[in-house]
C-alpha cells in the first residue's frame, strides 16, 4: 500500500468511528421504573400465606419421630467379583531322558575313516591289456600319476585289487577297506 492509501483508509475509519459515537448518544436511554419491592419487606409467593411471625419456633415433635435408618443394598463403588475357579493342577513334565554321549571312535574306526578319505582322492583314468593276463591301471593323486598291476600297492597299503575297461576297485590291506574307482573321462 502506499502512503496516501494508507492515510485515505485511516480517514474513513476514524469517519467511522465517530458516526457510530454519535449514533450511540442521539439514541433515547432506558425507560427506568419504580421498583416493586422495597428492602426488608417479606414476599408473599401465590398460593401460600405470608407468615409475619419473626419469633423462633423449636419443633420438639421432630426430635421424637423414629430416626429412618438408611439402607444400602449394594455398593455401587465396589468392584465386581466374578467367581473364576483355580485353573487345573497341571503336572510338571517328565524330566528329559538322559543324555547318553557317542562314545569317542575306536582307533580302528579313526584308520578305517583316514583309509577311506585317502582311496577317495583317487581317480581312475585309464585301463592297459597287455596280453597273458597282465592288465594295468593309470591312477593319479594330488597331482601325481601311478601306474599299477592288478594285485600291486599303489602307495603304501594301497593295493589294485579288481580291475576293468570301466571300474577298478582298490583296497587298503590294514583296515580291508575298498573303493570303487569309475574310469573318468
Amino acid at each position: 500500500m502506499t502512503k496516501t492509501r494508507k492515510i485515505t483508509v485511516l480517514i474513513a475509519l476514524l469517519f467511522l468511528w465517530a458516526g457510530i459515537i454519535l449514533y450511540l448518544y442521539n439514541q433515547p436511554g432506558q425507560e427506568h421504573r419504580p421498583l416493586k419491592y422495597k428492602k426488608g419487606e417479606i414476599v408473599q409467593v401465590q398460593g401460600m400465606p405470608a407468615k409475619v411471625s419473626t419469633e423462633t419456633t423449636v419443633r420438639l415433635d421432630l426430635l421424637r419421630s423414629p430416626k429412618k435408618t438408611l439402607v444400602i443394598s449394594k455398593n455401587i463403588f465396589a468392584p465386581i467379583h466374578i467367581y473364576v475357579p483355580p485353573p487345573p493342577k497341571v503336572e510338571p513334565p517328565p524330566p528329559p531322558p538322559p543324555v547318553v554321549l557317542p562314545l569317542p571312535p575306536s582307533p580302528e574306526e579313526i584308520a578305517r575313516a583316514q583309509a577311506a578319505q585317502t582311496l577317495a582322492q583317487f581317480k581312475y583314468l585309464g585301463y592297459l591289456n597287455k596280453g597273458k593276463g597282465k592288465e594295468q591301471g593309470f591312477f593319479s593323486k594330488g597331482g601325481e600319476l601311478y601306474i599299477v598291476g592288478k594285485g600291486e600297492a599303489i602307495i603304501g597299503t594301497f593295493i589294485l585289487k579288481e580291475i576293468d575297461p570301466n571300474q577298478a576297485i582298490l583296497r587298503d590291506s590294514v583296515t580291508r577297506v575298498e573303493s570303487t574307482l569309475i574310469l573318468s573321462n
